[in-house]
């Protein structure tokens, strides 16, 4: 009994940690009193909690500079530049990307190598290449990586994705962990995106919506109720993959008339958005998000190329009538997936994991 409580409230520590150091880091600013109404923590352990923080180099204290009116100007909080920083990785079919990021997903270094033909020896050096570069000198506490899929989550697999050189069944987490000591996790490209949107970009208004990433080939990442839809099986869901044609060409899951096979037949314009929207349009039956936010390559996409589709999308509603869905691009697109990618670190350090452990 004594043990059980002891762990208990070891756990309680490390959640109400994560939970003060994400309130911090996903606010460009923030002072106790706001930390202690958002967390649900009384005043005093938020208190405790700050000054260990300090201590350690964690956060840093500002003077507020907004309204001169107040008598009483609050201490505002912000992540410490010498606080542990993560590196996020994007492998994808044409390039690989590295990032270094603080723990606000905020980009201090890039790097991105394009590749063609590879193996995956010559895949895993490329990627030891552009983690090297960014890592250099700097306090990495984990990697995060961001794969196109499918992908094994639990076991940190790249599996068999479509057009990738025959690459398949690669520990790409074991072999980073081994290489840097540090913990290393994997997730599908656009799961990372999406959990990035949900913390730090315009997916933070919505409680439920479905990323949508568009380049050569179509993925999501689906949040719901504020996290990010994971399968039990432990691996990534494939919305690409949703038939919209049962004559269609044949894709090589041995499905016909894949979603994401049908949109790289050089579609585009009205059957584009025609094609989307039906697809979508369903999905938004079944899912009810609030809204779908496009990725990848939407930077293509005008504002009326947006609304059109928007529209599209809440024509096919059963519920029209009574709800919209938001249709928008992403907050950035130069590096998102790389930087979505640290959100698999990032995450767990919100969760109160890694950087408040009992170890650290």
């Amino acid at each position: 009994m004594g043990n059980t409580a002891a762990l208990n409230n070891v756990s309680l520590r490390e959640k109400n940690r994560g939970l003060v150091f994400k309130l911090i880091a996903v606010n460009d600013g923030i002072s106790r009193t706001e930390i202690a109404q958002q967390s649900g923590l009384t005043k005093m352990a938020v208190s405790y909690i700050i000054t260990e923080f300090l201590q350690r180099n964690l956060v840093v204290e500002t003077e507020y500079t907004g309204d001169r009116k107040l008598a009483r100007k609050p201490v505002i909080l912000r992540l410490s530049p010498s606080a542990p920083k993560v590196v996020g990785v994007l492998i994808h079919r044409t390039h690989i990307s590295a990032v270094l990021c603080d723990c606000s997903l905020g980009v201090l270094r890039s790097q991105t190598l394009r590749i063609r033909d590879y193996t995956c020896d010559s895949l895993m050096e490329q990627v030891f290449r552009v983690t090297d570069a960014v890592m250099a000198g700097q306090r990495v506490i984990g990697i995060g990586i961001g794969s196109v899929g499918p992908v094994d989550v639990e076991n940190g697999v790249i599996l068999n994705p479509p057009d990738f050189c025959g690459i398949r069944d690669l520990p790409v987490a074991k072999l980073m962990q081994e290489r840097y000591g540090i913990p290393a996790y994997l997730d599908y490209h656009y799961n990372c995106a999406a959990l990035a949107e949900s913390l730090f970009g315009v997916g933070a208004s919505y409680r439920n919506f479905i990323f949508l990433g568009i380049s050569d080939g179509l993925g999501a990442g689906i949040v719901t109720d504020g996290k990010l839809f994971s399968s039990f099986t432990g691996y990534s869901g494939e919305i690409g993959h949703i038939s919209v044609d049962f004559r269609g060409s044949k894709c090589f899951c041995g499905n016909r008339g894949c979603f994401g096979t049908a949109l790289r037949l050089d579609i585009s314009g009205p059957e584009e958005i025609d094609m989307i929207a039906t697809t979508m349009g369903g999905i938004c039956n079944l899912l009810n998000p609030q809204a779908i936010i496009i990725g990848d390559e939407q930077a293509r996409w005008d504002k009326d190329y947006i609304r059109a589709l928007e529209n599209a999308v809440n024509g096919r509603l059963l519920t029209k009538e009574y709800r919209h869905v938001d249709v928008l691009p992403s907050y950035r697109s130069k590096d998102l997936e790389a930087s979505g990618g640290a959100m698999n670190v990032v995450s767990k350090i919100f969760d109160g994991k890694l950087l408040f452990d009992s170890e650290a």
